[in-house]
């Protein structure tokens, strides 16, 4: 046996170990989904709808909570799903969100946009996209860039990169999401595919690009929380769009909480300082808090006022 056949020997067996394990991944976790989670669904029925919009391999159900406390608080909540096929690009993403925001923009006086991680990115390039259609933006740990810790996925490789040498290197165009597939806690816990078509990421990194080539932004109320701990997202860009952005603002940081702000133990805290925002907008009242949530029980906060 030659060096040619030796490496298209080691190419074939690499590809159906890659298979093996995909196909192992969706038995454990895609096949056993309960097609719940993935479905959109609507809470409340309030004059300000919030459009809640997942981030990258998420479901509706991470909304779960936080939409019944937006509700309760007198709002609509929407809680969209973003469609995860192989052929799905940033633009296909925004064209998903603006069909809801029409949707909304029929039945109510005006509309937010609620978006975490991949969320949050897609939810300021849509206000930028189309400003007159909606009210204003909050953004939960919204996805810039990469954390500098996440974003070494193997030795010498950046997560780009090493997508590239699987998208070379692997016929199988499925990749796993390299997020935990269980989420939350009982009662609100969900499980997520780790099994996706490759190519969302690819329309992930450039719906990141975009936003950070963003320049001239709108004159939207803008709400931005952040989590202290997030070793996903790199929080710095976060920080320099609040202190480019002309509108009205308000920043808060939960300096414990991880990535995952929908399922932090925090959750009302921070569903409830999102609609005080909103609810300020609506009002003409002082738009942000003077200071940070603080470390107590989110539900000795005292709720916002309805909108």
């Amino acid at each position: 046996m030659n060096i040619l056949q030796t490496l298209l020997l080691l190419y074939l067996l690499l590809n159906l170990l890659h298979a093996l394990w995909i196909l192992a991944l969706w038995l454990r976790t895609n096949r056993t989904r309960p097609p719940a989670h993935a479905r959109p669904y609507t809470l409340g029925q309030g004059p300000t709808a919030i459009l809640l919009i997942h981030g990258f391999a998420d479901l509706p159900a991470a909304w779960r909570r936080v939409a019944a406390r937006l509700a309760e608080l007198g709002f609509t909540a929407r809680a969209m799903s973003l469609p995860q096929t192989r052929k799905e690009t940033t633009r296909t993403w925004l064209t998903a969100i603006e069909t809801e925001i029409d949707a909304l923009r029929r039945s109510h006086a005006r509309v937010w946009l609620l978006g975490h991680s991949l969320g949050g990115t897609l939810a300021l390039l849509a206000a930028h996209r189309a400003p007159q259609k909606i009210d204003g933006l909050a953004l939960w740990a919204p996805y810039l860039a990469i954390h500098p810790r996440k974003d070494r996925q193997l030795p010498c490789f950046r997560a780009r990169t090493w997508l590239g040498i699987q998208r070379f290197l692997l016929l199988l165009p499925l990749s796993d999401t390299y997020f935990p597939f269980r989420r939350g806690e009982p009662p609100f816990d969900y499980t997520v595919g780790k099994v996706i078509p490759r190519p969302l990421f690819g329309a992930l990194f450039e719906a990141a690009r975009q936003a950070r080539a963003l320049t001239r932004h709108p004159d939207l109320p803008l709400f931005l929380l952040l989590a202290g701990d997030d070793t996903v997202v790199d929080n710095a860009p976060s920080e320099a769009l609040l202190d480019a952005w002309p509108g009205p603002q308000c920043r808060l940081i939960e300096p414990h909480a991880k990535h995952p702000l929908p399922l932090a133990e925090t959750w009302q805290r921070q569903a409830d300082a999102t609609a005080r925002f909103i609810a300020t907008q609506t009002e003409r009242t002082p738009p942000c808090p003077s200071t940070p949530p603080s470390s107590t029980s989110a539900a000795t906060s005292p709720p916002p006022t309805r909108p």
